[in-house]
Parts: C-alpha cells; structure tokens; sequence
C-alpha cells in the first residue's frame, strides 16, 4: 500500500458508505458532536515499532483510554494537532489516557523522530503497519484519530484535524468509566 499523499478518491465509496449506514462523524471546522465509530464492534489487535525500535502493541494498554492517531510528517492538520495532544497526553496519563502516533510516513524512522522531537511528542510514535491500518479498517485521509475505550473498542472516530478542547470533551467520560 502506498503511503504518499493521499487520493481523496479512495475514500469517497467509504464515506458514502457511512452515511448510508447512518454513521455520524465529525468534520474538522464544525462543532464537536460525539460520534459513533464506523466499525462500533471493531477491537483491534494491533502492534508495530515505535521511534526506539520498541514493540508497541495493543495488548501493552489493557484497561486504558487509548488515542490511535494516524499521521504523517508533511501533513499540516497533523502537524498543527500534535502539540494539543502531547498537552492531553501530560494531564490525564496519571487516569489511564495513552496516545499513540501511527506516521505512515514512506521516508522512514529517521523523518519519524525529527518531527517527533520537533514537535514535543511524549507519547509513542512510530511507522504504522499495512497490518495496523487493516485492523483499523484506516481510510485514505490524514490525519484520522481513533479512540478506543477501557474494554479495547473504538468508540469515536474522526477524519480531519481535531482541536485538543473537542477530543477532550470525548476522553473526559471515557478516562471516568472504571477499568473493566
């Protein structure tokens, strides 16, 4: 699969899907509502190197909120979310909150940690996998930020950039509920 820009096009019969399906999700620019994920019973099982050469992987956050972020380092929406992130990521990781950037960045690990130091991310990082965005079920655009709950499914899904204000109003309720 290729990970250079993406083709608006791809995506198209996918969004057309979910609104035929009666999926709601949140565009960048317009009011915050809380969305129900395309794939509401989707669990994914997922692992993939961070900027270390550690294994990171879905099992390792058992029992937390977990942000799954898919970005790239040429991406302007992705770049102007991160530090809002980094800011959440610092707050709430003491109740249970873990982000996680999936770059899928073609010109390798290196371009991955510059832009990982440059933007003061403090939260693993690394290459997304074919294998990671299949279990995602990931479309075409950038960013897309998955949120899954204490129990490992995703429960909100968003194309676009987010402000850091709006994903809070979505973790606020999930970091409350009480590990399964």
């Amino acid at each position: 699969m290729g990970m250079k820009r993406i083709k608006l096009m791809k995506f198209l019969p996918i969004a057309a899907l979910a609104v035929f399906a009666g999926v709601r999700t949140s565009q960048a620019g317009s009011d915050l509502e809380t969305v129900a994920a395309a794939k509401s019973n989707l669990s994914p099982s997922w692992s993939f190197k961070d900027i270390n050469g550690t294994t990171i992987q879905s099992t390792d956050y058992k029992g937390k909120v977990v942000v799954v972020n898919f970005w790239a380092t040429w991406c302007g929406p992705c770049r102007l979310e991160i530090p809002g992130f980094a800011d959440l990521q610092k707050k709430y990781s003491d109740q249970g909150l873990q982000f996680i950037g999936a770059s899928v960045d073609d010109g390798g690990i290196g371009v991955v940690a510059e832009a990982a130091k440059k933007l003061g991310i403090n939260y693993p990082v690394g290459l997304a996998t074919t294998e990671m965005l299949t279990q995602f079920q990931a479309g075409d655009l950038l960013p897309t930020t998955f949120i899954l709950n204490r129990s490992g499914k995703v429960v909100w899904t968003h194309v676009g950039g987010v402000e850091e204000g709006d994903i809070e109003s979505v973790l606020k309720p999930l970091l409350a509920e009480k590990t399964p």
